[in-house]
């Protein structure tokens, strides 16, 4: 399916938002981070330019603001154990309407990083950063979190007038820094390793509605592998729910099915990988002819096989 805005599209669940305290998505038993990335797409409803409203929030027993991102006014703020530290200043969030895609990066020992969409619908780049001296020890073990809203209480004591309105999609994280050509990159088939959009947990009446994102999983994936004195183009045909079965040439673990290609085109051996989406794992092979033996079915939508056999764009 094409996107009328250009590139694929894809049709997602959406988590809609009603001005409600008793229906949420939440996740329970995080794990202690000191870096994480979250990327999510957000299509937000009005909010006044006066505002105190919080793109999610993790709470643990003994404290409730163990950690968050706010929308305050016209900034973009970091609230840690109870005090805000690190702001974005000056954003456009407050304004932005329909949907967007939004990654943050977050670094205990100081450092915030914004990526947004502003300019074309779905590419991301680097908006912003905030630095500061005051190092923290990092986010407790065993936190909730909740999407959306700010909590009063461990894994409760919600407010609308703190909540964000709208929609949320693809709420993904990782409890590391992906570098801003890792997150470019990212498809909507990647999942964290902290918080899978797939399996996070509903609290009451969930709305679930489906929409079209643009994606960056592709059928096919042109890169050029270079040799000793020339170079020749490569099409990496998709193939899900199989996997390649012979001896590989080397393995990895990756955050995305580019970067599993790339890895496999700087190898003068690789010819073919398969990429599990769920766990990162990317094999290497140097199968170019794949026959029914060399394959193996029944894996499922995660598994997928990328081969430089008879490629088409």
């Amino acid at each position: 399916m094409k996107d009328p805005r250009g590139g694929r599209s894809k049709q997602l669940p959406v988590y809609t938002q009603h001005r409600s305290i008793t229906d949420y998505i939440y996740q329970e038993n995080l794990p202690a981070l000191s870096n994480l990335t979250c990327c999510f797409w957000l299509s937000k409803g009005h909010l006044p330019k006066t505002t105190n409203r919080f793109l999610f929030s993790i709470s643990v027993s003994g404290d409730e603001n163990e950690f968050s991102l706010g929308i305050i006014n016209s900034d973009i703020k970091e609230h840690l154990k109870g005090a805000f530290r690190m702001k974005l200043t000056n954003t456009p969030m407050y304004t932005l309407y329909g949907w967007h895609k939004h990654c943050f990066t977050w670094q205990a020992e100081g450092k915030l990083d914004w990526y947004a969409d502003l300019e074309t619908h779905g590419k991301l780049k680097l908006i912003q950063t905030a630095v500061t001296s005051l190092a923290s020890a990092g986010i407790n073990n065993n936190g909730t979190i909740i999407l959306l809203h700010e909590q009063d209480t461990f894994g409760g004591g919600l407010d609308l007038q703190q909540s964000v309105p709208g929609k949320v999609a693809l709420f993904n994280m990782w409890d590391y820094v992906l570098t801003e050509t890792e997150i470019q990159e990212l498809g909507c088939n990647d999942r964290g390793n902290v918080i899978n959009w797939d399996t996070l947990k509903f609290m009451g009446q969930a709305d679930i509605i489906y929409e079209n994102f643009p994606c960056n999983d592709k059928e096919s994936m042109p890169f050029v592998k270079r040799h000793a004195r020339n170079s020749q183009q490569m099409m990496f045909c998709k193939a899900k729910g199989s996997r390649i079965d012979a001896d590989t040439v080397s393995t990895h673990t990756v955050k995305s099915a580019a970067q599993c290609i790339r890895i496999c085109t700087s190898s003068s051996l690789c010819q073919s990988v398969n990429y599990d989406i769920q766990t990162g794992s990317c094999e290497l092979y140097d199968v170019t002819d794949l026959d029914d033996v060399s394959l193996t079915d029944g894996y499922g939508e995660q598994a997928v096989h990328y081969t430089s056999r008879d490629c088409t764009v």
